[in-house]
């Protein structure tokens, strides 16, 4: 199954990191490589004493810090429902939501939707029965993973990694008879009025491909549905909306843009297929590891010239919006493109709640709002500092899996840990989320203390916990 590196390598960002240190073979593909990347970000330190707890606590937090700064979720809990990393590698291939989309697309009608959904339910239950036991495979090794990091020993090869691989290959070709079936169900289905709509559901569904196609997984920015946000957008309650010669071009803007995306997902297809099938080995030769690493970085390319796109879409529909409205079209695309960066960080959270304790006296209430005006000006200051450097850090990173030689690799190697000490934006968020809180606390009494929200804990595959005492001793 997309085998292990031995040193747990694959993104440019893990080996800037970590001085040069992980320079082996790729021997990783899919979304074991977002975990190890994010495992070998927080572990390229020197070894924890686990029996230690604020060792260990520590540790959690680098971990917890380095799972958030990925572009998509590695919590493998999500994939039958095709959710996240793991849900994007062996989840459905048609999820429920891609099934909506074909349905509206065609245009059925209840009936024809209702005969649809019936049979979409059948077949999305035979890849679960199929999908459950991988899934429960992958959350078994994320655990032992933890534990491999908790005892110093990244990188080693799954014990079971012949059954995992046969396990990721029987999903694949379940993948596939999914897909071929859903759109056969839908084609036959339709009228001859709705079979003309068919070439535009065949355009959804490479573009479903290329989001879910590694690279584009972890590239910050790309995974923006612009025509989902526009419709989301006017939907909105008391939102101003555009006249008819707006409606027009934001028409005549979407169509292009679906055009330009086909194109790359053109591209990318067959890449993906490739990639899927020659990934899902146990021992991949070094002609077959080179061949992956290329491919990411062909596919790195690919993710940028997407966001681009994304990015001028996202401009020209904006600009045929009323001001108001812009303003929410706006907030809501950076809140899709870069979520981690852009969504309410725990200060601003503890703040709000501050703030509505009805008992502040007025020396607290003063400080706390001009705390809050400070604060709320640093991070709009930040954020797209932030998600420029995110941008930045994942061009380098492609370049390095691009490079076409070892002179271009290690020049690659050499321009990413430049760009390291430089890109700071999102440790200064981090920062200042972490003093805001604690200057806060400071000023309230305890009683005030106990009615602010405690910062909640990220969402992480695994956590490294301190071995049980020997013998049981307490």
């Amino acid at each position: 199954m997309f085998a292990l590196n031995s040193n747990c390598v694959g993104l440019g960002r893990v080996a800037g990191r970590a001085g040069g240190r992980w320079r082996g073979a790729l021997r990783t593909a899919a979304a074991v490589l977002v975990v190890c990347a994010g495992a070998t970000r927080a572990v390229a330190q020197p070894k924890i004493d686990v029996n230690d707890p604020v060792a260990v606590e520590e540790m959690n937090s680098r971990l917890e810090e380095a799972f958030a700064d990925s572009p998509i979720s590695v919590d493998p809990s999500g994939m039958l429902a095709g959710e996240g990393m793991f849900g994007a590698i062996f989840g459905p291939s048609v999820t429920k939501g891609d099934f909506k989309r074909f349905i509206k697309i065609l245009g059925l009608d209840q009936e024809q939707a209702d005969a649809a959904g019936l049979i979409y339910t059948q077949r999305l239950a035979n890849y679960e029965a199929k999908g459950k036991p991988m899934q429960e495979m992958i959350t078994d090794l994320m655990r032992k993973l933890g534990e491999q990091i908790g005892r110093g020993e990244v990188g080693k090869e799954p014990e079971n990694i012949e059954q995992l691989t046969k396990a990721a290959q029987e999903i694949q070709k379940e993948r596939a008879v999914m897909t071929k079936g859903v759109m056969e169900d839908l084609k036959e289905l339709a009228n001859a009025e709705q079979k003309e709509r068919w070439p535009r559901v065949e355009m959804a569904e490479r573009r479903n491909t290329l989001m879910r196609f590694q690279p584009l997984q972890m590239a910050p920015g790309v995974q923006v549905d612009v025509r989902r946000l526009v419709e989301t957008t006017l939907e909105k309650k008391g939102i101003e909306q555009p006249d008819a010669s707006e409606k027009e071009r934001i028409e005549q803007t979407l169509v292009s843009h679906e055009s330009t995306i086909d194109e790359h997902a053109k591209r990318a297809v067959p890449m993906d297929e490739l990639f899927r099938t020659q990934g899902i080995q146990s021992k991949p030769t070094p002609e077959a590891q080179e061949k992956m690493m290329k491919m990411m970085g062909e596919g790195g390319l690919i993710a940028e010239k997407v966001r681009v796109a994304n990015e001028a879409a996202v401009k020209s529909v904006g600009a045929a919006l009323p001001e108001s409205t812009r303003v929410v079209f706006m907030d809501a695309y950076r809140a899709e493109a870069f979520p981690e960066i852009y969504k309410k960080m725990h200060s601003e959270g503890v703040l709000e709640a501050a703030l509505k304790l009805g008992d502040l006296t007025e020396e607290q209430r003063v400080r706390l709002t001009k705390m809050q005006e400070e604060h709320s000006a640093k991070l709009k200051d930040l954020r797209p500092k932030a998600a420029e450097q995110a941008v930045e850090t994942n061009k380098r990173q492609t370049e390095w899996m691009a490079a076409k030689d070892e002179e271009a690799k290690s020049k690659a190697m050499q321009k990413m840990g430049e760009g390291f000490g430089t890109m700071t934006a999102r440790a200064d968020m981090r920062t200042a989320d972490k003093e805001v809180v604690k200057q806060v606390r400071a000023m309230m009494t305890e009683v005030q203390r106990e009615k602010l929200p405690k910062r909640p804990r990220g969402a992480m595959p695994f956590e490294i916990s301190v071995p049980e005492p020997a013998g049981g001793e307490k």
